[in-house]
């Protein structure tokens, strides 16, 4: 946790004298009246972790005791979306930062994660109000809106994205709105390899490279596993070159479509992650690959690119928290 102040070593004392208080008062049990005095101002987000609002209540006003907490403060714990043990703590005045910490990890067992998160709050508490002027944390926010920020890679097959079945790669970046809202931005790269066309002894190679653009909703399912969707507008281009054709060519046309995902995420440790997904995608116009006759210029031969189409990837996630 982070404070800052102007009153040097006494500043020290009173922090160790709030501390001694915190530990002597943490031998009684809360009063009803305490704890819901503490819920009123307690915003808990539990994502991944076993925190629940009136358990970590009680624990901050055991510690906190008679001395009570200030109408214009608000607390803020946060739970990691994917690692049991992984805290955000923030406590706020005025909407100002005037405490933050996390847990990367915390401790393994409930109860113990609860006692750590409720007595750093109620330390928190006392340093912030027997402190005259306290300095908000701007490293402490950047470092906060970093971590709700993730990337990821994945290997891809598909199947009637392209006239072929298709390898590629997938690449995106998800920005956290909440603990179950999120916005992606990312692109895949498709490639298919001597494509046949009909009444023709040659084919041609594709290309599919699409930008895309997606909401997305998520929630826990299992201790360490979340499950989520989203659905979004893709665009990009596809480009196709002729082989082993009386005459080749090549030819890009713009391709545009509507995407839905469904995928799973199961955590590899506080940072990493495993995530599985399937996409379908939806063209929204007609396209065809092939030749045309040279004498009337009417086509000859061609392929179309199938809608809709699917493709599931696998691949690491990296989590900024």
């Amino acid at each position: 946790m982070r404070w800052s102040g102007r009153r040097g070593s006494c500043t020290l004392l009173i922090h160790a004298a709030g501390v001694l208080c915190i530990v002597a008062a943490s031998g009684s049990p809360a009063r009803a009246s305490d704890v819901d005095d503490v819920l009123d101002v307690l915003r808990v987000q539990p994502g991944a972790t076993c925190l629940e609002d009136e358990q970590l209540a009680a624990q901050v006003a055991q510690h906190v005791g008679e001395d009570g907490i200030p109408d214009d403060m608000v607390i803020s714990v946060k739970g990691s979306a994917i690692d049991p043990r992984g805290v955000r703590l923030s406590v706020l005045r005025e909407e100002r930062t005037v405490a933050y910490r996390t847990f990367e990890p915390g401790p393994a067992s409930c109860h113990a994660l609860h006692a750590a998160v409720g007595l750093a709050i109620a330390l928190a508490l006392k340093v912030s109000q027997q402190e005259e002027e306290v300095q908000e944390p701007a490293a402490a926010d950047t470092d906060a809106r970093a971590r709700q920020w993730s990337l990821s890679a994945a290997g891809l097959g598909s199947y009637r994205l392209l006239p072929e079945v298709a390898p590629g790669l997938a690449l995106s970046v998800r920005h956290d709105l909440g603990e179950h809202v999120a916005l992606r931005l990312g692109g895949m790269g498709l490639l298919a390899f001597d494509v046949g066309l009909p009444l023709e002894s040659g084919g041609f190679d594709a290309t599919l490279v699409l930008g895309r653009a997606d909401a997305c909703a998520s929630g826990r399912l299992a201790e360490g596993v979340r499950a989520g969707v989203c659905a979004g507008l893709l665009g990009g281009v596809l480009h196709a070159a002729g082989q082993g054709l009386d005459r080749t060519d090549s030819a890009s046309v713009p391709v545009f479509a509507l995407g839905s995902a469904a995928g799973l995420e199961a955590q590899l440790s506080s940072h990493w992650s495993l995530g599985f997904e399937l996409s379908t995608v939806v063209l929204l116009q007609g396209v065809r690959v092939g030749t045309r006759d040279d004498s009337s210029g009417a086509p000859a031969a061609s392929r179309a690119l199938p809608s809709p189409g699917f493709a599931a990837g696998i691949g690491p996630v990296y989590h900024f928290f």
